[in-house]
């Protein structure tokens, strides 16, 4: 029964993002980028419990940490994810040739590595 209840969970949440996922595929790479990082700050602000826990394990790391600095890396945490889930959903859909505009590789050591493997 709990497995049934959290499949139907997962498709309710899917037909909620799915709009989201194919609008960040459509718009520019790094408008996207931007919009997602924003609303993932804007949904972030809402998750009390995250958030708290954040709180928490910052003050763990680093207790000299002012409420406003923790409050900082808090939102660019959130600003981050959403930044990449916009931009990989956005990467799907892009011709691959041209990833180097949107990508630097430093060094690719590792890189062949594993191709050779």
């Amino acid at each position: 029964m709990k497995k049934l209840l959290r499949q139907i969970k997962y498709f309710f949440l899917t037909l909620f993002l799915l709009p989201f996922f194919l609008w960040f595929a459509i718009l520019p790479y790094r408008f996207a980028s931007a919009l997602g990082g924003k609303l993932a700050e804007f949904i972030g602000s809402l998750l009390s419990l995250r958030n708290n826990a954040a709180r928490k394990n910052l003050k763990i790391i680093d207790p000299s940490l002012s409420k406003d600095k923790i409050e900082k890396i808090i939102k660019q945490a959130w600003n981050n994810f959403g930044r990449i889930i916009a931009e990989l959903t956005n990467l799907r859909f892009r011709d691959t040739k041209n990833i180097g505009k949107l990508v630097e590789l430093i060094d690719n050591t590792n890189l062949e590595k594993a191709r050779c493997s």
